[in-house]
């Protein structure tokens, strides 16, 4: 019986070494063990996070939300909130998330981005479902093959780094993408003109995938309702974030493509229920080019100015804030 049971052991053992060097390098973070993740294995990293942390508040959306840092939001608030946030999110899938998060934490606080970009035609859980099992079921986060595809990726990687550091080879080095950062994205070199083409350009691949045909179905105002509702019933502070857009993508997709009704009927829906942060609107903010990275997303410092004005109540003339 002993020595079946120390073959049973050495057989374990380099299974186990494996498993723990996975664990070590796989980029979604899964146990907190090596406490990062990369901003790309969100939403599942999120879901993750959230189990292991049990707060008390979190954010949704997509993009724009995803690229607020949640430590400068806890600095500011003083309270503990998790992104759910990630790019991309369509709202259903947004929903998927909060419900998730509502049946697994004690929420008290709710920031939700909205905006027509991901509102748009049939709004289900996406691609949310695969994320929970995963995130509820250790197996199938194992048995994903691309998983270990990223955690040999990861250790490529850190091999890189470490030689170009020893031997002075700064092009080697890799930095994983956090959008997150306050620093400021390189732009075009000669600015005007062409960053403002480069503006147009953008807007013009939005309105084709926007498409002419573009309508939020009542079906998704009913889903968003009851989150409101339950919000309501449990004492769940929600509040509703429509971030600012520079101002070609109302000249080239809003106006073109007449969403302004479409976009009025939702700020009157959300206004008459929740707390209401809206930046979605020309204004002197969303006119100046510096601004903006891209037509949706900010620059470094004003991602911080917007964590500011939403989570820490600083002074902005450039938010329309209605309160039901």
């Amino acid at each position: 019986m002993f020595r079946l049971l120390k073959k049973f052991i050495r057989f374990l053992a380099p299974l186990l070494a494996v498993l723990v060097l996975f664990f070590a390098l796989e980029p979604y973070d899964y146990y907190g063990w090596h406490g990062e993740s990369n901003y790309t294995s969100r939403p599942l990293s999120a879901v993750r996070a959230l189990l292991r942390g049990q707060p008390t508040g979190i954010v949704l959306g997509d993009s724009r939300m995803a690229t607020l840092s949640e430590d400068y939001i806890r600095a500011v608030s003083g309270e503990d909130y998790c992104s759910l946030a990630f790019g991309g999110a369509q709202l259903g899938e947004c929903l998927s998330l909060f419900w998730y998060a509502a049946q697994h934490t004690q929420l008290e606080r709710v920031v939700l981005g909205v905006s027509f970009y991901n509102m748009g035609g049939t709004q289900d859980g996406g691609r949310i479902p695969g994320v929970l099992r995963q995130a509820d079921s250790v197996y199938g986060f194992v048995s994903n093959f691309n998983h270990w595809l990223e955690a040999f990726n990861t250790l490529k990687y850190k091999t890189q780094n470490a030689l170009g550091t020893a031997l002075g080879r700064a092009d080697w080095l890799w930095y994983p993408e956090d959008p997150t950062r306050f620093e400021a994205l390189p732009v075009s070199d000669a600015r005007g003109d062409v960053y403002r083409a480069d503006l147009e350009d953008y807007a013009q691949t939005i309105r084709a995938m926007t498409g002419a045909d573009f309508h939020i179905e009542d079906a998704t105002y009913e889903a968003l309702a009851a989150v409101i509702d339950y919000c309501d019933a449990n004492g769940i502070e929600l509040t509703i974030v429509l971030p600012p857009m520079h101002v070609s993508i109302f000249t080239d997709v809003v106006e073109p493509l007449g969403l302004a009704e479409e976009l009025n009927r939702l700020r009157g829906f959300v206004a008459a229920r929740v707390v209401v942060y809206d930046f979605e609107y020309p204004n002197a903010f969303t006119e100046n080019e510096d601004n903006f990275y891209d037509g949706f997303h900010l620059q470094g410092p004003q991602k911080q100015l917007l964590i500011d004005v939403i989570f820490g109540n600083a002074s902005f003339d450039c938010v329309r804030i209605t309160r039901p």
